[in-house]
């Protein structure tokens, strides 16, 4: 089913000619912005932008499909801020803010916060990304913010979770692993795995703290950035090693030009969801939650570990 967010990207990249400049001005990811136009057309059977080089434009059947999505647009901005303006008295269920570290922000977030957006007629929805766990911590614990979404290795849960204040709550969300992320020119690609004694040798690019790590460290990498476009360009160019985890391989790096392999031994990771303890939780967090574990379930097939019951609101 076609969704609202889909009609506005739609516009935004017919108006800019560019998925990058319209990336960029919603924040979020090009793959986001272009996994979204790809449904687009899949939904409607036809051909609604012609991409090449020099830009992007639209094809006969984009340009008339232009006019319908302003309208339709046009008319839910108007319906939104009715809703709005009616809910002005629950003013604290319109509002959300969340945390991520990093990587979770290209790969995790887009999708989720365009189901949030589906649900809730927010006022204000804010969601950045955070390199320091010990800051997002910090800022959860202060009610800063309404939930924060990072990762950890599992062998740095007993150490790391049991530093948590207890005004926090913390939960899994569902375990994913290590892989290594090579071009297919790369001389690693021809092996099924790598060991963490060859990865750790390779010339590597790393996200800024996207986990606490035994692996390695920020110092031992050559590059460390958290622009996925500036990764890829690395790997293809720079012959150079990025690790990652299987699902946000498969969401970051396209599969036909970069590999992935898999760190022998296996590094399990963990992502959780974290939020800081109240007496009593409104409406609001009960349905974050439950989307969360919905989105959870779907694209891993896991469920998240907090049970729905002890957040229903009476």
């Amino acid at each position: 089913m076609m969704r609202i967010e889909q009609l506005k990207y739609f516009l935004e990249v017919a108006r800019s000619g560019s998925i990058n400049a319209t990336a960029q001005q919603l924040f979020i990811s090009q793959q986001g912005v272009s996994d979204a136009l790809k449904r687009m057309e899949q939904e409607l059977g036809v051909k609604l932008l012609n991409r090449s080089k020099t830009g992007i434009s639209l094809t006969f059947d984009g340009e008339q499909i232009y006019r319908y999505a302003q309208e339709v647009v046009e008319a839910y901005d108007k319906i939104e801020a009715y809703i709005l303006g009616h809910q002005a008295g629950r003013e604290e269920d319109s509002v959300l803010s969340i945390l991520t570290n990093p990587m979770s922000m290209s790969a995790f977030m887009p999708e989720f916060l365009e189901r949030l957006e589906s649900v809730f007629s927010f006022s204000d929805l804010h969601c950045s990304d955070i390199a320091s766990l010990e800051k997002m911590k910090q800022q959860v614990e202060g009610e800063d913010v309404d939930f924060g979404i990072f990762m950890l290795l599992q062998n740095d849960e007993k150490k790391i979770l049991t530093r948590v204040s207890e005004k926090i709550k913390v939960y899994r969300l569902f375990v994913d692993e290590l892989v290594a992320c090579v071009s297919k020119n790369h001389p690693l690609a021809k092996h099924k795995s790598i060991s963490a004694t060859a990865f750790n040798q390779a010339k590597k690019v790393i996200c800024d703290g996207a986990y606490s790590s035994e692996l390695y460290t920020d110092s031992e990498a050559e590059y460390v950035t958290n622009n996925m476009d500036f990764q890829l360009n690395l790997l293809l160019k720079k012959n150079v090693v990025a690790v990652s985890t299987r699902y946000f391989f498969s969401k970051t790096f396209p599969e036909d030009a970069i590999a992935a392999l898999p760190i022998k031994p296996a590094y399990k990771v963990c992502y959780y969801v974290m939020l800081p303890v109240r007496e009593q939780y409104n409406e609001k967090t009960f349905k974050v939650l439950q989307i969360l574990d919905h989105y959870v379930e779907e694209i891993t097939g896991q469920k998240a570990e907090y049970n729905l019951n002890e957040w229903s609101i009476s």
